[in-house]
């Protein structure tokens, strides 16, 4: 089983489009997916078509009452996917950075929430909040990969620098940049990506055009690849799974 993080320290910058779509691919490609909705707006969830959980177990799960794990386990649902399950935001998943923060080794609490997907999935995909908070620090630490979702733009630059200030995990080799929202033919997309990789930054080759199409996606529910099929958009998300697949080395798990 591999971790994929899907992470931003500023919102609207299609982290969670990212992580749904990325998480679809897979599931449509045959692997068997699990999508953790820990970004308290919940918007996977509801993207999804799926209810919110009343208790999800989770802050359980994390100081290692089994009894959390199982209540956890339990609110795992399938989608309109096959391949394709998720863990919903629930009610305590605001609770859950709290909790964190309180224990003597955070991390454990994660490796414990990531744990419910051992052995029955093959990657799971953790659309986490825009915060620094011990939540987020906590399972980018205990993820296989980390994608780093920016748009071209310097407040999103400014995002970067202040997370790998602050987050030691974004600063090392697991980290991957995206780019969303690009528009190949402005001087200055290119310009940011020029500057983010000259920083040292690993930056994935392909980047997510900037499309109206991302609305009817809301709009539908749906993911890109079966809202747009034929778009750019979509050839983007597979192109970048692609990219995914080979840095998880799951090209095997076929």
């Amino acid at each position: 089983m591999k971790v994929l993080a899907c992470y931003s320290l500023k919102g609207g910058v299609g982290k969670t489009t990212t992580s749904v779509c990325l998480a679809h691919i897979a599931a449509t490609l045959g692997f068997r997916t699990l999508l953790f909705d820990l970004d308290t707006q919940g918007s996977a969830t509801w993207l999804l078509r799926t209810k919110r959980a009343k208790g999800n177990g989770l802050t359980k799960t994390a100081k290692g009452v089994s009894k959390g794990e199982k209540i956890a386990r339990s609110q795992i649902v399938g989608s309109d996917y096959d391949n394709l399950d998720l863990l919903p935001y629930g009610v305590e998943t605001i609770d859950l950075d709290l909790q964190l923060s309180n224990m003597k080794r955070p991390a454990q609490g994660a490796s414990r929430i990531l744990g419910l997907a051992d052995g029955d999935y093959d990657l799971v995909i953790v659309d986490l909040p825009p915060s620094a908070g011990h939540l987020a620090q906590s399972v980018l630490k205990e993820s296989d990969r980390v994608i780093f979702v920016m748009t071209p733009s310097m407040l999103s630059i400014h995002a970067l620098v202040e997370a790998k200030d602050r987050i030691p995990t974004v600063a090392k080799q697991k980290t991957s940049v995206l780019f969303t929202m690009f528009q190949e033919q402005r001087k200055t997309d290119l310009a940011a990506v020029d500057l983010v990789e000259s920083e040292g930054n690993h930056v994935f080759s392909t980047r997510i055009v900037k499309s109206t199409l991302f609305d009817r996606m809301q709009e539908k529910r749906a993911p890109i690849a079966l809202s747009a099929p034929h778009s750019r958009a979509s050839r983007d998300y597979h192109a970048l799974f692609e990219e995914v697949l080979e840095m998880l080395n799951l090209d095997n798990l076929r």
